[in-house]
């Protein structure tokens, strides 16, 4: 006689229980290019839709990779997010805003490890440090740029 033991694991989500991320919409495939592909077609890149999440009051930069993604804002915004690697100690990472009409209130969250210093437009900013992210809300316009060191 053959025994079968069947093991049910039941996960129940509601509402506010959802972890942050599985509240976020991660950005399609073909709205991501990894520019890092370019360089080293070899380099283990990760799941190019997962790179970047975003809702309709925030965007997430969830991986610093060369990278670049047209972000559904609203109808109407298309942000671009260009996310840059640093060639000089001037800086690790850049990140730069484009196609933004007019000043456009939303959180950017961009993860960082903790005590990282960041620059806006060049002016060194404080920041809140959230779940391996530090919080940016203000209102955005093309040519914003984030440095992280």
């Amino acid at each position: 006689m053959i025994q079968r033991i069947v093991v049910l694991t039941l996960f129940i989500y509601i509402g506010s229980l959802l972890p942050l991320s599985a509240r976020r919409t991660p950005l399609p495939a073909d709205s991501v290019a990894v520019i890092a592909q370019m360089y080293d077609p070899s380099a283990e890149l990760p799941d190019v839709g997962q790179l970047f999440d975003y809702d309709k009051k925030s965007v997430w930069v969830n991986q610093l990779v060369d990278s670049f993604a047209k972000v559904p804002l609203s109808k109407k915004v298309l942000l671009h997010l260009d996310v840059i690697e640093g060639t000089t100690s001037a800086f690790r990472y850049k990140i730069r805003l484009g196609h933004i009409p007019t000043d456009i209130p939303f959180t950017l969250y961009v993860s960082v490890e903790e005590g990282a210093r960041l620059c806006i437009n060049g002016h060194a900013i404080d920041y809140k440090h959230k779940d391996g992210y530090a919080v940016l809300k203000r209102k955005w316009r093309s040519g914003n740029e984030i440095l992280i060191q």
